[in-house]
């Protein structure tokens, strides 16, 4: 034992009965607390052990179950909604069925909200406004003088650009988000370009038929709408095309109407639709010269830098494409070009064009050749962009002056507007390319 220092100790300290340390009050347990032994620093003291909760069993005991119960029944009274709204949600034995059921709401709660999202973009795509507008912006679309095709792959790029465009057509996105919505506009569009094909065809057909000059045409196809000289050589490239279609497919209306030739097609006619031509346009010459052919390998195509001075006169251009692969079938009218029996390059020689001579395959015709025409400027300019786009405005330009003298009987036609086209043709224009 220490010595004496002099200090008075407390006789707390030399009672040996005393307690060590100040007593704490007793710590009531919930049904689903455990005290476990521990040797942690944190030990609270006056336990035993460390005081913590079960991490893994997450069931309710009844009296969680009971307390968790009465608790829902007070918040619904605060709701103002009734006691039991609650019951079968507070009775799930576990958190983990809690968890699942909350899951479940939320996905249905979020389901009625696309529903009703969806239902109001429906009836948006319904209304007869919004598709009048639609109908009339694919019109325009189908007019753009710069149009690569008018029938391959055009649904889904007018799709497109619909969906990219909002400005124009006033879709919203969110439409085209839904697969099903999506594919509801997509038939809509696809119905109006089946529409105004047809209803520029039968234009077309009336315009040969009555000999009407290109800017009176060019008003009955694009009706209310401004045009300028690239939307005339665009219509006069489309009348060019039926045209000679109708020839090569020997349609009966060319018998009634001569005017349907015209002196560039002589390098696009094959010789038995030309024998079959002389009978139907008066002082049609025959013709005399042999044509050199090139490869039977090679397709058709097309060099449109207007017709030279042979041409003009009815003789034979020295590079007109070889289609000596058509010929008429004894006894079929209705066909109109077939393979030569024993030709080896029945799948390349051909391509696609003995396809394409039937009525109902203009369009396709047409797309044929804006392709022909694209990859011959192609092959002159010989890589220059600059080159190959006024390769391409000068096959189109000699296109449009034949026109002019085929049916309007002057240099230029009058009435066209000078003001610049509106924003939404320039917008047009200049994006619906592919």
């Amino acid at each position: 034992m220490p010595a004496p220092t002099g200090k008075r100790v407390p006789s707390e300290i030399l009672d040996e009965n005393a307690p060590t340390h100040t007593p704490i009050p007793a710590v009531e347990l919930d049904d689903d607390d455990i005290v476990t032994d521990s040797d942690s620093e944190l030990a609270t003291p006056g336990l035993t052990g460390t005081k913590r909760r079960k991490n893994l069993d997450l069931t309710f005991t009844p009296r969680r179950a009971k307390r968790l119960k009465t608790f829902g029944r007070d918040l619904c009274n605060e709701a103002g909604i009734s006691e039991k709204a609650l019951d079968s949600f507070t009775s799930l034995p576990s958190l983990d069925f809690m968890m699942v059921a909350m899951y479940a709401r939320f996905e249905k709660v979020d389901a009625a909200l696309q529903n009703n999202g969806n239902m109001k973009l429906r009836q948006l795509l319904e209304d007869a406004n919004l598709r009048k507008d639609l109908n009339n912006n694919i019109l325009l679309c189908l007019l753009s003088p710069y149009l690569p095709a008018y029938v391959t792959g055009t649904l889904d790029h007018f799709t497109k650009f619909v969906c990219d465009n909002e400005s124009i057509f006033k879709i919203p996105k969110e439409m085209f988000d839904d697969y099903g919505l999506r594919a509801t506009l997509s038939r809509a569009i696809g119905k109006f370009l089946d529409t105004h094909r047809y209803n520029m065809k039968e234009k077309l057909t009336a315009s040969c038929v009555n000999t009407t000059n290109i800017l009176t045409l060019s008003k009955n196809v694009a009706d209310k709408i401004e045009i300028n000289m690239e939307y005339l050589t665009r219509i006069a490239f489309l009348r060019f095309c039926f045209r000679l279609h109708s020839i090569l497919c020997k349609d009966v209306i060319v018998e009634s109407n001569p005017s349907f030739y015209c002196p560039l097609f002589d390098r696009y006619i094959p010789d038995v639709t030309w024998n079959w031509l002389r009978g139907c346009v008066k002082g049609l010459p025959e013709r005399v010269v042999e044509v050199e052919h090139v490869s039977e390998t090679a397709s058709p195509s097309s060099n449109a830098d207007g017709p030279t001075e042979d041409q003009e006169d009815g003789q034979e251009s020295p590079d007109r494409p070889d289609f000596s692969y058509l010929e008429e079938e004894q006894g079929d009218s209705s066909t109109i070009a077939q393979n030569k029996k024993g030709s080896s390059n029945e799948d390349t020689a051909v391509g696609p064009l003995s396809a394409l001579l039937t009525a109902g395959k203009f369009w396709n015709f047409v797309d044929w050749m804006l392709t022909t025409f694209r990859n011959e400027a192609h092959e002159r300019s010989k890589g220059s962009q600059i080159a190959f786009n006024n390769d391409v405005k000068h096959i189109l330009t000699n296109i449009f002056t034949q026109d002019l003298v085929d049916y309007s009987n002057s240099s230029l036609p009058y009435g066209i507007s000078k003001e610049p086209l509106p924003p939404k043709q320039l917008l047009i224009n200049e994006k619906l390319i592919w």
